[in-house]
Protein backbone atom coordinates (compact mmCIF):
# COMPACT_ATOMS: atom_id res chain seq x y z
CA UNK A 1 0.00 0.00 0.00
CA UNK A 2 1.68 3.73 -0.74
CA UNK A 3 0.56 6.30 1.99
CA UNK A 4 -0.34 9.55 -0.56
CA UNK A 5 -2.35 12.30 0.15
CA UNK A 6 -5.05 10.98 -2.02
CA UNK A 7 -5.20 7.65 0.50
CA UNK A 8 -5.29 9.91 3.43
CA UNK A 9 -7.82 12.21 2.27
CA UNK A 10 -10.09 8.89 1.52
CA UNK A 11 -9.27 8.10 5.21
CA UNK A 12 -10.28 10.89 6.74
CA UNK A 13 -13.53 10.72 4.49
CA UNK A 14 -14.07 7.42 6.54
CA UNK A 15 -13.51 8.48 9.64
CA UNK A 16 -15.28 12.28 9.24
CA UNK A 17 -18.72 10.03 7.60
CA UNK A 18 -18.82 7.64 11.02
CA UNK A 19 -20.47 8.60 14.08
CA UNK A 20 -18.06 11.06 15.93
CA UNK A 21 -16.12 9.94 18.82
CA UNK A 22 -14.62 8.17 21.29
CA UNK A 23 -16.42 5.30 21.00
CA UNK A 24 -16.63 2.92 23.74
CA UNK A 25 -17.31 -0.72 24.31
CA UNK A 26 -20.47 -1.70 26.86
CA UNK A 27 -22.12 -4.99 27.64
CA UNK A 28 -21.95 -8.51 27.52
CA UNK A 29 -23.20 -7.88 23.55
CA UNK A 30 -20.04 -5.60 22.93
CA UNK A 31 -21.67 -2.73 21.96
CA UNK A 32 -19.64 -0.16 20.22
CA UNK A 33 -21.30 3.06 21.55
CA UNK A 34 -21.14 6.50 21.12
CA UNK A 35 -19.54 8.36 24.16
CA UNK A 36 -20.56 10.38 26.44
CA UNK A 37 -23.60 8.58 26.69
CA UNK A 38 -27.18 9.66 28.59
CA UNK A 39 -28.28 7.58 31.15
CA UNK A 40 -32.54 8.34 31.41
CA UNK A 41 -33.07 5.99 34.06
CA UNK A 42 -31.90 2.58 33.44
CA UNK A 43 -31.77 2.93 29.97
CA UNK A 44 -28.74 4.03 27.99
CA UNK A 45 -29.47 6.26 25.25
CA UNK A 46 -25.82 5.88 23.71
CA UNK A 47 -26.11 5.27 19.99
CA UNK A 48 -24.87 1.51 19.63
CA UNK A 49 -22.70 1.94 16.33
CA UNK A 50 -21.45 -1.87 16.56
CA UNK A 51 -21.91 -5.00 18.08
CA UNK A 52 -18.70 -7.77 18.08
CA UNK A 53 -20.61 -11.07 19.24
CA UNK A 54 -18.48 -13.79 19.20
CA UNK A 55 -20.49 -16.63 21.33
CA UNK A 56 -19.32 -17.52 24.53
CA UNK A 57 -15.51 -18.78 25.56
CA UNK A 58 -12.67 -18.30 23.57
CA UNK A 59 -14.97 -16.24 21.06
CA UNK A 60 -16.99 -13.76 22.75
CA UNK A 61 -13.08 -13.44 24.03
CA UNK A 62 -11.90 -12.41 20.85
CA UNK A 63 -15.29 -10.36 19.79
CA UNK A 64 -14.26 -8.53 23.07
CA UNK A 65 -11.07 -7.42 21.80
CA UNK A 66 -11.96 -6.71 18.30
CA UNK A 67 -14.88 -4.56 19.68
CA UNK A 68 -12.42 -2.75 21.53
CA UNK A 69 -9.88 -2.09 18.88
CA UNK A 70 -13.12 -0.93 16.37
CA UNK A 71 -13.86 1.57 19.17
CA UNK A 72 -10.46 2.88 20.06
CA UNK A 73 -9.79 3.28 16.18
CA UNK A 74 -12.26 5.59 15.86
CA UNK A 75 -10.36 8.15 17.96
CA UNK A 76 -6.53 6.40 16.74
CA UNK A 77 -7.28 6.67 12.94
CA UNK A 78 -7.47 10.67 12.88
CA UNK A 79 -5.08 11.05 15.28
CA UNK A 80 -2.41 9.26 13.09
CA UNK A 81 -3.57 10.63 9.90
CA UNK A 82 -2.79 13.96 11.52
CA UNK A 83 0.41 12.84 12.64
CA UNK A 84 1.27 11.15 9.04
CA UNK A 85 0.31 14.40 7.35
CA UNK A 86 2.58 16.45 10.11
CA UNK A 87 5.10 14.16 9.02
CA UNK A 88 4.94 14.51 5.33
CA UNK A 89 4.96 17.99 5.37
CA UNK A 90 8.06 18.39 7.72
CA UNK A 91 9.60 15.88 5.12
CA UNK A 92 8.15 18.45 2.34
CA UNK A 93 9.67 21.40 3.92
CA UNK A 94 13.35 19.57 4.60
CA UNK A 95 13.08 18.50 0.49
CA UNK A 96 12.90 22.45 -0.17
CA UNK A 97 15.84 23.29 1.74
CA UNK A 98 17.67 20.61 0.41
CA UNK A 99 16.98 21.50 -3.19
CA UNK A 100 17.14 25.46 -2.42
CA UNK A 101 20.71 24.65 -0.53
CA UNK A 102 21.57 22.53 -3.54
CA UNK A 103 20.74 25.28 -5.75
CA UNK A 104 22.57 27.92 -4.14
CA UNK A 105 25.70 25.99 -3.87
CA UNK A 106 25.75 24.95 -7.75
CA UNK A 107 24.85 28.54 -8.46
CA UNK A 108 22.68 26.26 -10.48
Amino acid sequence: MEITKEWIAEQRAVCDAATQAPWTVTGAYNHIVDSPGVAVGDMDVRSIVAEAWGGVGLNHLRASKNAAFIAAARTALPAALDALEASMQREAEKDAEIAWNYKEETNA
